[in-house]
């Protein structure tokens, strides 16, 4: 396992509801303290509860989606390229003849950028490359969907990045253009700007797949039920918490 594969493993055990199991562990080899040992039970099992809360995972994703969305009739202000982001490949999709094809969230971020595209005209280039080390390149298949399905032209294809940190630096050395508009997921836009800025991008955000609204209605019951969708939601913002911290750590200069 390289050091990228490494990483994901290690946030992957982090992350709920690995985490809550893992705290679980500890707290099982922690029993002959018993108070500690209860701490920890109590800390896995209520900390899971609420990542499954609609309002919690709402709270914890806010902060995140803090850019607008991109107005296709202001303009792309100067910009001169629209640089699409994997977010994670299907592989092997029984559907499409054992062929890889795209996640629905990278799916999400084509579709977009196809829109923007077709509507400021700007050349895109897509970014991302093989993080398990099997198959094709994300941007390759990144690259099929938009010319087979979305009718998209593609300049540029960036095809060996792992990471965001890497999809910025390579993406700089490839595209000639100072100004870009940047497409990825709405949690995960603030660590992929800072990422890109940090090469010397100038960044317009577009992001997309937003997970919250501008207002949170306090008064909807379903807001305190607990859902499987809001663990995965509260979790994808952990993930993104998680990453900038790690990323000021190792990326930041």
């Amino acid at each position: 396992m390289n050091t990228i594969g490494a990483i994901y493993l290690i946030k992957d055990s982090l992350l709920p509801p690995a985490g809550n199991l893992l705290l679980l562990a500890v707290a099982w080899l922690c029993r002959r303290r018993v108070r500690v040992s209860r701490a920890l039970v109590r800390l896995a099992i209520g900390s899971l509860v609420l990542c499954m809360v609609p309002l919690v995972a709402a709270l914890i994703a806010r902060p995140l989606e803090r850019s607008h969305a991109f107005d296709p009739a202001a303009g792309a202000q100067g910009a001169t390229a629209i640089v699409i982001l994997g977010g994670g490949k299907y592989s092997a999709a029984p559907e499409w003849a054992g062929y890889d094809t795209v996640h629905q969230r990278t799916l999400e971020r084509l579709r977009y950028g196809a829109y923007l595209q077709g509507q400021t005209q700007l050349p895109v280039a897509l970014v991302g490359g093989v993080v398990d080390g099997g198959g094709p390149p994300e941007a390759f298949v990144m690259s099929q969907v938009m010319r087979e399905s979305l009718n998209t032209p593609v300049q540029w294809l960036e095809m060996t990045s792992r990471n965001t940190a890497e999809n910025a630096s390579n993406a700089r050395a490839l595209i000639p253009a100072n100004k870009i508009v940047l497409v990825t997921q709405a949690l995960h836009m603030p660590r992929a700007q800072t990422m890109f800025e940090q090469v010397g991008f100038e960044v317009i955000p577009a992001p997309c797949g937003f997970t919250t609204g501008p207002t949170l209605d306090w008064g909807d019951p379903f807001l305190y039920f607990p859902s499987a969708e809001a663990l995965l939601q509260s979790r994808a913002a952990l993930h993104e918490y998680l990453g900038l911290w790690w990323y000021r750590l190792r990326y930041r200069k």
